[in-house]
């Protein structure tokens, strides 16, 4: 029923109740509808939206700088293999990030963080702490993106940027 409720698809359904008065039954129709954006038992679509913010900014070439992404599915229904991807910026080098392995791995310059099943209004964060190379100056932008098995109505909110100045 998931996947169908997730491709918009309508049911309809009628339901006769039998109702006795002395002996006389009387037959009353009722039908229930569902339809795109409703489940018929609970739940809705999710809703995964990414948040990122950094600390220092500005960051002195050579030193740590810490980017926190916080995730959360502000959505009516849960959503099932979580991934927060962040591909670092050119110009820093990746010290650590909480949680770490197993969850979170990084491999040639992603940092990928497999969260599981975010139940309505759940969520976190991750922090990642990379050091700036003492070459690096100017602004430096570092993106996240957000991803779910569930078909969402609002991808708008599934990516995040943030820009640091590097002295």
């Amino acid at each position: 029923m998931k996947w169908l409720k997730q491709r918009g698809i309508l049911f309809w359904f009628f339901v006769a109740w039998i109702v006795s008065f002395g002996g006389a039954g009387i037959i009353i129709f009722g039908m229930i509808a569902s339809s795109a954006g409703m489940q018929l038992f609970g739940g809705g679509a999710p809703d995964l939206k990414v948040t990122m913010t950094d600390s220092p900014d500005p960051v002195k070439a050579g030193e740590n700088l810490t980017y926190t992404i916080a995730f959360e599915n502000a959505g009516k229904g849960e959503a099932t293999a979580v991934v927060v991807s962040d591909t670092l910026p050119s110009g820093v080098t990746f010290v650590s990030s909480m949680p770490g392995t197993p969850a979170c791995k990084y491999s040639d310059g992603t940092l990928t963080c497999r969260l599981g099943t975010q139940a309505e209004g759940g969520g976190g964060k991750v922090d990642i702490v990379v050091k700036v190379d003492s070459a690096t100056k100017g602004a430096i932008t570092n993106t996240a993106t957000i991803t779910g098995e569930e078909e969402e109505e609002d991808t708008t909110n599934n990516k995040a940027s943030e820009t640091t100045m590097v002295n």
